[in-house]
Order: structure tokens, then sequence, then C-alpha cells
């Protein structure tokens, strides 16, 4: 049945791509100037199971949909329509105060000042806030 495609095997590995990539110095100046939020490092933990393709399929910090997908179904659907099992909600908080001063943004950059730096881990492009 298997062969005839009736049954799909479960066996079959899944590789999912990496969304973590080196800036060129035009994106990385860019980034330098941007508004930013500044992760704590529980959030900071989050972005990386998110690029490092562990929390597929997002792409980034949950939207409202995904999120109350996530929480009432236990699954988040790809752009393909298919349910995978994520039962954990993976999104970014924001103060009414930062949400009044980045909500307008199309881009934003994400810092950890608590790690004693100050670099840029990521841009949100096109972020969306609830």
């Amino acid at each position: 049945m298997t062969d005839n495609g009736v049954i799909k095997s479960n066996s079959e590995p899944i590789i999912f791509e990496s969304l973590i990539r080196q800036p060129d110095e035009a994106e990385a100046i860019e980034a330098e100037t941007l508004e930013f939020i500044d992760l704590d490092i529980h959030q900071v933990q989050y972005l990386q199971t998110i690029s490092e393709g562990w929390a597929y399929p997002l792409t980034g910090f949950m939207n409202e949909m995904q999120l109350v997908e996530s929480m009432h179904m236990k699954t988040v659907t790809d752009a393909l329509g298919k349910r995978h099992l994520l039962s954990v909600p993976i999104t970014q908080h924001v103060t009414s105060e930062q949400k009044a001063a980045l909500e307008k943004q199309s881009k934003i950059a994400l810092r950890c000042t608590a790690l004693g730096d100050n670099s840029v881990y990521a841009v949100m492009h096109k972020p969306t806030f609830f």
C-alpha cells in the first residue's frame, strides 16, 4: 500500500532550512540604525529555536492566528495547509509604549543587552502587533 501511495511512510526524514544567514554590509549598517526590541535571554532562546528550524513552520515569532491555533489546536499550519504539532506559543511580548512606538515601523531590530553586548541578532520585517 505504501508503494501505491495509499499510505505515506512516517519514517521519511524532513529537512528544514535554517533561517540563519550573515547579513551583507549594507544590511548590517541598516540594522544598527533601526528601532529595536531588547530581548530577554528566554526570548533569545526562542529566536534561536525559530531560526534553526526547530519550530517549523514558523519563520518568525507567531502572529495572532498562529497563536490562537497553537493554543486551541496544539498545531500550526504551514503554507501548504499541512498541520504541524506545536503546542508551545512562541511570541514576542512588548509593552503598550513599545507597541505604540514600533507599530508603524517596517523593520525592527532584535537585540539582547542582557548578554553583555549590543549586537543585532535578527531583524523582523513587517512586524504585526496584537
